[in-house]
């Protein structure tokens, strides 16, 4: 018997002499057993707990956007727009875009569907490049490069105002917190947070320092026109230049013109459509004899007289006996040109220098190869035969307002548009009743706007205007406003009694205005090319003569490509 089998029978042996002892001993290794097992399911339910507590605060931290402020999307060397932030600059931007766009979106005219992935949405399968321009990507890239542009500027200028030592003063903070007030407001009323309109992980904090910015770079932009303007007083050349070297948006005529057309495919020979020509010469020279608008308006009825064709007896038939025609007038010729058609018209005008109660006249030949179906006489068989069709068009020309400058005056003014017409009311015998002044009643309008409740319904704009050009409110559908404003006895110091604005539709709002005209200011045309000057001063100091330098040289912009391409978009049909 072996070793290993003689050792088995002692200890079973031993268990029959002793089993106290065995029992004991099996007791003491199911009591081990059970630690043992009983250790290994606590520790992997700790394990667990940990996965679980970890998973649910790494969650928490997400959706407070600690992880997005520890990752900059765009950059300088002092400011940085972490991805939070920019999430608040993205979705703000969308929700301007989308209401901006909104009628051009229901007509079907712009592909973008706003529930949807913007990701997975191609740009330009709609007119949106006719409207926006062209552009290569999603839509969710091409919202991407104007915003990400946007921001550059932004952090560009900043970074302008730091080098000045410029900072945002009290007036400026005060400022912020009202919009975030109103921001806190609405979403209030809307029992919506922040993230709900501006993304995952978006606070109050995120959305205030954006403002700041914004507001910094502003800052900076006011001190670099107060710049600019500085120049120009002293030196106003470049404006009065800016028109001649951008005649296409200055320098517009309007002219009264009819056309003759002949065509050799009416004529059975060369002969007698060269006969035409010449007639339809002699009466276009004629037309240009006029000396007035409303002579050569009563000579193109002449001519339309004299050649019209004969109506047949069957065509008189079919003539409703209640149908009428509406009576010619003189603006059923009017035309406007601009500078920068490039054709023999606008050589007249603009470079020879053509004046009020100038004609002339212009023709033009054109050929062009047709084909036509020919029936032979006395056969049936159809052959088909190729020949040139000649169309000769002349046309008089005849100036009512040769290019100029427009010389109307801009005007100053203050103005309150409101949908309650007793408030109007209210606000204009105050206004009268006071020292009167385009401040004074944008001032009155700032006040009532404060006091109307959070649930008001009422509207009311109010503004005190500088240099308002003709058709200002016809911009906003208040066509009634210039209408008072274009009167050609309104003097300065004049205020309105409440203007009515009549709404575009049934189911629109009716609007009561009160304007103030204070004084006539510059010229409309010095005034845009004032902008224009700014605007090419603005251009040459931030990119810099080649296009390359200035503040964009001076400020290097870094876009954080990964953090840019993971922004948390709104789907607009979910903000509530």
């Amino acid at each position: 018997m072996g070793k290993g089998n003689r050792n088995k029978q002692n200890r079973a042996q031993e268990r029959v002499d002793n089993p106290d002892k065995y029992l004991e001993q099996r007791r003491a290794q199911k009591k081990a057993q059970k630690t043992k097992g009983g250790l290994g399911i606590t520790i992997a339910c700790i394990v667990l707990a940990v996965i679980i507590v970890s998973a649910i605060v790494l969650s928490a931290l997400s959706s407070q956007g600690v992880f997005l402020r520890m990752t900059d999307a765009i950059y300088t060397e002092n400011f940085e727009v972490d991805s939070a932030m920019m999430n608040f600059f993205f979705n703000d931007y969308l929700m301007n875009w989308y209401q901006q766009y909104s009628a051009y979106l229901q007509l079907g005219y712009i592909s973008v569907n706003f529930t949807q992935n913007l990701k997975n949405q191609t740009y330009g399968s709609g007119s949106e490049a006719y409207l926006f321009g062209s552009f290569e990507g999603s839509w969710y890239d091409f919202f991407l490069q104007n915003v990400a542009s946007e921001v550059t500027m932004y952090l560009e200028y900043a970074e302008g105002a730091k080098d000045a030592g410029i900072t945002l003063t009290q007036e400026d903070y005060d400022e912020i917190d009202d919009i975030i007030d109103n921001l806190n407001t609405s979403l209030k009323q809307s029992n919506a947070k922040y993230s709900t309109w501006y993304g995952s992980g978006v606070k109050e904090s995120d959305v205030r320092k954006c403002y700041e910015i914004v507001y910094l770079a502003s800052r900076f932009n006011d001190v670099k026109r107060d710049e600019f303007e500085k120049l120009l007083e002293e030196n106003d050349d470049p404006v009065k230049q800016y028109p001649e070297d951008n005649k296409g948006s200055f320098y517009s005529a309007e002219y009264l013109s009819y056309t003759i057309t002949e065509s050799s495919a009416d004529y059975e020979n060369d002969e007698a459509f060269n006969n035409a020509v010449e007639r339809a010469k002699e009466n276009a020279e004629k037309l240009a004899a006029a000396t007035s608008a409303e002579e050569f308006f009563e000579l193109i009825q002449v001519y339309i007289e004299e050649n019209e064709e004969e109506t047949t007896s069957s065509d008189e038939d079919d003539t409703d006996e209640d149908d009428t025609t509406k009576e010619p007038s003189m603006d059923d010729y009017k035309h406007n040109i601009s500078y920068g058609t490039s054709s023999e018209l606008e050589q007249w005008i603009f470079e020879d220098g053509a004046k009020e109660n100038d004609a002339n006249v212009f023709d033009e030949k054109t050929t062009e190869e047709v084909t036509e179906k020919v029936t032979k006489e006395g056969s049936t068989e159809t052959t088909v035969e190729e020949k040139v069709v000649t169309e000769y068009e002349v046309t008089a020309y005849f100036i009512t307002n040769p290019s100029s400058l427009d010389y109307d005056l801009t005007k100053d003014l203050g103005y309150i548009i409101t949908s309650d017409k007793n408030l109007a009311q209210s606000i204009l015998d105050t206004f009268k009743s006071g020292d009167m002044s385009a401040d004074a009643l944008n001032d009155l309008g700032l006040a009532e706007y404060e006091k109307l409740g959070e649930n008001s319904t009422t509207t009311l704009y109010h503004s005190s205007a500088e240099k308002v050009q003709p058709g200002y409110f016809g911009n906003y559908s208040y066509d009634e406003i210039d209408e008072w404003l274009d009167n050609e006895d309104l003097e300065e110091g004049t205020c309105s009694d409440i203007i009515t604005i009549e709404p575009s539709s049934s189911s629109g709002t009716t609007y009561y205005a009160i304007c103030y005209f204070e004084k006539y200011n510059k010229e409309v045309w010095y005034v845009n090319a004032y902008e224009g000057v700014i605007t090419d001063m603005f251009d040459e100091w931030y990119q810099g003569e080649d296009g390359n330098g200035g503040q964009i040289a001076k400020t290097p912009v870094t876009l954080n490509q990964r953090a840019l391409r993971k922004l948390h978009v709104i789907a607009m049909g979910t903000v509530s």
